[in-house]
């Protein structure tokens, strides 16, 4: 069951945490491209060589991570390729 006051509140917190943000020139979310490797064949895809491409370093990855949170960045997207098969995603992710 939907709880509608609850879902405007969190809509409502989120909105106003957005505005915050924004006043205070804070970077809000960001997305990171772990790897272009992908093990999917998707017709619509833009990566034209998945299989070669190299993953991005484990410790730019942190690098930017710390940068990110230092700009108040309060969302972070991992994406790819496919951002699962970067052999140091669980890290990444727990950091």
């Amino acid at each position: 069951m939907i709880n509608l006051a609850t879902d405007l509140q969190t809509e409502q917190l989120m909105n106003d945490i957005h505005h915050a943000q924004f006043k205070s020139h804070k970077l809000n979310d960001a997305t990171i491209e772990l790897t272009k490797r992908c093990n999917f064949k998707c017709i619509h895809c833009y990566i034209e060589d998945k299989e070669n491409e190299r993953d991005l370093d484990f410790e730019k990855a942190v690098s930017l991570i710390d940068e990110l949170a230092g700009l108040g960045c309060l969302s972070l997207l991992f994406t790819g390729g496919e951002p699962l098969l970067h052999p140091h995603f669980k890290e990444i992710w727990e950091y």
